[in-house]
Parts: structure tokens; sequence; C-alpha cells
């Protein structure tokens, strides 16, 4: 089997602070075989609206603090922690420090499915995705 390489992959930055990136680094269109990571940076007005996977999330937690909301309640979070979502429980993340929160989220599945309460992405919080 070979291994594959990915380099030069496109990694952006918010375009302001009501917005987020979600710059893909494993993935099924990427060669991936069973995972999924990605580098996601929420400005410090942003948030990732309300949704669920049917798989767990890990969240590892590079700068920036955070807040993770579900229906039972909410944990904060900051640089150096990692966050652990069951699947199928309903969250939403939200950057609640002076920085932009940065974190390194982790799917065991190539092909990550997301239902969504809320809209993925609107004018008050754009969504850009790179690498898809």
């Amino acid at each position: 089997m070979k291994v594959i390489v990915l380099r030069n992959l496109e990694r952006k930055l918010p375009a302001n602070k009501t917005s987020r990136v979600r710059n893909y680094l494993a993935k099924s269109s990427l060669g991936s075989k069973s995972t999924t990571v990605f580098e996601n940076i929420i400005g410090t007005g942003a948030h990732v609206p309300w949704h669920k996977h049917e798989t767990e999330e890990v969240i590892i937690t590079v700068d920036g603090e955070g807040e993770c909301r579900t229906e039972d309640g909410v944990e904060r979070f900051r640089s150096g922690e990692t966050v652990i979502i069951p699947a199928e429980v309903f969250h939403t993340v939200r950057s609640v420090g002076a920085e932009p929160l940065r974190v390194f989220t982790v799917f065991p599945t190539a092909d990550v499915r997301t239902v969504w309460r809320d809209p993925p992405s609107s004018e008050n919080n754009w969504l850009q995705d790179t690498n898809v």
C-alpha cells in the first residue's frame, strides 16, 4: 500500500472576527480511507452552529478559549485541552477568548456526515472551507 504525503495544502485564516475557516488536512477526497482531520479557526465573534455527527468528534485545542454547549450544559476549554463529543449529540462551539479559537478536529471516518439544526454558514457567521 502506498503512503500519501499531502503537500502545499491551503491554510486560510478567517476573513473577519465573525467568520471561521475549516482547513481540511485529511478526508476521503484527499486520500484518507478512515479518518477526517481539519484545522478549525473560529474568529472571536464566531461560532459553529448547532449540529451533530454520526460518529464521535475529538477537538484538540491549539490556541484560544472555547465553549462547547450541548443540551446537557456548557463546558469551557482552552489551549492544551481536548474535548470529546459523543456521536449523535447536538452541540455548538464558540470562541470566547480575546484571540481566535484554533483547534484540530478529528473524526474516525473519512466521510463525516453532519446534521445541522441551524444553517452551517450565514452572513453574520460565515464559513469558508479549503481543500475539499
